[in-house]
Parts: C-alpha cells; structure tokens; sequence
C-alpha cells in the first residue's frame, strides 16, 4: 500500500500530531458561554439546526408555583366552589318548594299549610299574602291586639297566684283567672280576631260587622279588667285591675307590685283595643262597607225569602 494513500499518515495530515497529550485548539462556546460539541444537535454553527435560532429573543418563563394543598381536607378553593355549589342548590330547592306550595294553596280545593302558633301550628296565618296591602296595617294591630290579650290573661293569672300563695282565702279568684285564660285565649282568636281577618280577606260587610260586635264586648272587658269592681263578673281579686291593686299593697307589698304590673298591662291593651276599633271603622266606612252591608242585607233577606 503506497504512503500517499494513507489517511493516517502525519504527510496528508498537517494538523496531526503524534503526541496524544498534545493541546488542541479551544472548544466552541455557545451564547452561555458553556462549551459545546460540534457534533451536538444544539450546537449554534452547525448548518440547518431546527433547535437553534439566532434572530430569535430570549423570553423568561416564570412558572407559577401550584397552591399547596391540605393533606386533611384537599384543595381549599375545590372545597369552598364545592360547598357554594351546594349552597346553590339548596336554596333553589327552597325556592321550588315554596313556589309549588304557594301554587297548591292558590288552587280551589287547596289546603293551606298551617303555621301558627309557630311552636304547634293549628291554624294558617299570613297577613303578607292574604290581606291586601292597603288592610295590612289594621290588621296587623289586631294581630297585637291579641297578642296582647293573651300576655295580660297569662301575666293576671299570675298575679292572682301569688296572692293565693299571700293568703289561702283567695282560691276561687284563682279559679275564675284560670278560666278566663282557658276562655280568652281562643275565644278572642275565634270571635274577634279571626273574623276581622277574614272579612279583610274576603272583603265581607256581614264579617266586618260580626267583628265590631265582637270586638266591642272585648273592649268593655279590657276596660272592665282594668278597673276591676268589685262584685262584677267574678270575685273582685280575680283580676288585677285599679281597685285590686289598691286592696293588695294594704296587705302585701309584693302582691300589690305584681297586681300593679298586671294593672298596666290592662291600661295598655284597653287603649290598643279602642285604637284598633277606631281604625278598623274608619277602614271599614273609608271603603264604602256600609252601602256593601246594606246591599248584603238586601240580597241575604231575598234568598231567606225565596227559601221559605
């Protein structure tokens, strides 16, 4: 084999050297400064490198660092758009509840819901959704009215309690309080304050006056218990009016406190019920219920008529 032929030879090769250990020239750097293999697909001068561009600029890419989670309960923010999801959701299914009973009791045959009292509703009460705007405030007086009605049956109840625990004689004032209470509590729903809302309801000349009728005899009674005579309706202990209380701060003080507390207690509902009843037949004429009534009268004589 001819020595011009060798490739290996140190004659064809000017940059060979023999010595191994020889210095060679510097490797390439690239833009970093960190060297790099010619042969190295990122190598900057090598011809058709699809991973390197020089006209391109250098963006900084700042990745965010994810939310630390709790090894508990997870992802705080799944947690929270979980539970407003659900939150959501319940209230819509309120809302739907609420809508299909207010579209069952507005149906003929519909049965409405009862609410009140609220702790044992037997009866259906919303002055709101029943009575109309322009009643609400009359009627809302009465509501009151009654309310007040049963504080001062339950407070002179009371009252005369402690003067029986005074002194053992007053035991049949402390039966005829008891059975006022039994009495006035329902009957005052029943005779007054039923009938009042039911004639602004239903817009009832008849109701309206079987209310004033009503309301009137509770009226006198309001009256009558804060005065309290002697002799009338009962023994004169068996409330706690003026002339009671008078008696029992000559005996005990402390029964006389509690009579006086049950005094001002009637005081403030007579005058309730004396607003209420002046309210209620300014309403009742303001809106033409008189000539309702008469035209009423008229038309119930008439079919009482054709009936016998």
């Amino acid at each position: 084999m001819s020595q011009d032929n060798n490739p290996f030879a140190a004659a064809n090769n000017p940059t060979y050297e023999a010595d191994p250990f020889a210095k060679t020239a510097p490797p390439e750097t690239n833009l970093t400064g960190a060297t790099v293999d010619k042969f190295s697909p990122f190598y900057e001068g090598r011809k058709g490198n699809p991973f390197f561009n020089q006209g391109a600029a250098t963006v900084d890419v700042v990745q965010e660092s994810p939310e630390p989670k709790n090894p508990l309960y997870g992802n705080r923010a799944g947690t929270t758009s979980k539970e407003e999801e659900l939150s959501r959701r319940e209230k819509e299914l309120e809302r739907r509840l609420a809508a299909l009973h207010q579209r069952e009791s507005s149906l003929p045959g519909g049965e409405k819901i009862k609410n009140w009292p609220p702790f044992y509703p037997i009866v259906y009460h919303n002055i709101e959704e029943d009575i109309p705007v322009e009643k609400q405030r009359v009627v809302r007086l009465a509501f009151y009215s009654y309310m007040g009605l049963v504080i001062c049956l339950v407070v002179n109840w009371i009252c005369v309690t402690t003067s029986l625990i005074d002194s053992a004689n007053n035991t049949p004032d402390w039966l005829w309080s008891i059975i006022y209470m039994i009495c006035g509590i329902p009957g005052g729903w029943w005779l007054w304050y039923a009938r009042l809302y039911n004639a602004c309801k239903g817009d009832r000349a008849i109701t309206f006056l079987m209310f004033f009728v009503s309301y009137a005899v509770h009226c006198a009674f309001c009256l009558w218990a804060a005065l309290a005579p002697e002799g009338i309706l009962g023994e004169s202990d068996a409330f706690c009016g003026l002339f009671a209380t008078i008696d029992r701060f000559d005996g005990s003080a402390v029964v006389g406190i509690f009579y006086l507390i049950g005094f001002i207690c009637w005081i403030f509902e007579a005058l309730l019920s004396f607003t209420v009843m002046s309210q209620a037949y300014r309403m009742f004429r303001g809106q033409g219920g008189e000539q309702q009534l008469q035209s009423e009268a008229a038309g119930a004589a008439i079919r009482h008529g054709l009936r016998v």
